[in-house]
């Protein structure tokens, strides 16, 4: 069966929560937020735990025929221990707590909406990429014995023809965008689709 995804849905915002504000989750458990806590939010208040659970106002129904997909990046530290203040640990709590990688938002939105539209047909909207804040990726110096070490396999050659494996030299390497990140929390990221 073809569906094809008409009504708009407004997208979010995720903001410190308000202190006291209640919220209702997919697992149908109702918390208390304040504003240790990242809440995405719209124009009627928090409808989910940022990087933890999403709320019940927004769950997909069997009559449900618009879907805004999110795919987001939030800093580790933004998102550790604040599942289990609330006695429960999330798949996405889980993943977040622990680092994900911030380069591949829009690789993994493309390939729901690909998954989407081939199991349920429609039609998908526009990808929406917003970026606040991405971590720096530093470059890495080090010795080349222990880059060959490490990566287990020998090194040739610069192009500019200077031997790498002179006592001393030191090779520069930027660490790839899913390696665990550990910095301090600022902003997120987060791209979205309307399908």
């Amino acid at each position: 069966m073809s569906t094809t995804w008409t009504s708009f849905r407004v997208a979010s915002t995720c903001v410190s929560a308000k202190k006291g504000e209640q919220l209702k989750l997919l697992n149908e458990q109702t918390v208390e937020l304040d504003d240790t806590v990242l809440a995405i939010t719209d124009a009627s208040g928090a409808i989910g735990l940022a990087g933890i659970m999403g709320g019940d106002s927004t769950k997909a129904e069997l009559s449900t025929t618009s879907v805004f997909l999110e795919s987001a990046f939030f800093y580790p530290q933004a998102i550790q221990g604040r599942a289990r203040k609330y006695n429960f640990v999330s798949d996405a709590s889980h993943r977040f707590e622990r680092g994900v990688d911030f380069n591949n938002n829009v690789d993994g939105i493309e390939r729901a909406t690909r998954l989407i539209l081939d199991i349920c047909g429609g039609q998908a909207g526009p990808t929406v990429d917003t970026v606040a804040k991405l971590p720096v990726r530093e470059p890495v110096t080090m010795r080349v014995a222990r880059c060959v070490k490490i990566i287990g396999k020998p090194i040739s050659r610069r192009r500019d023809g200077r031997n790498l494996h002179a006592p001393g030299v030191r090779a520069k390497s930027v660490p790839p965008s899913h390696l665990p990140l550990f910095l301090p929390p600022t902003a997120s990221t987060s791209r979205s689709r309307k399908t």
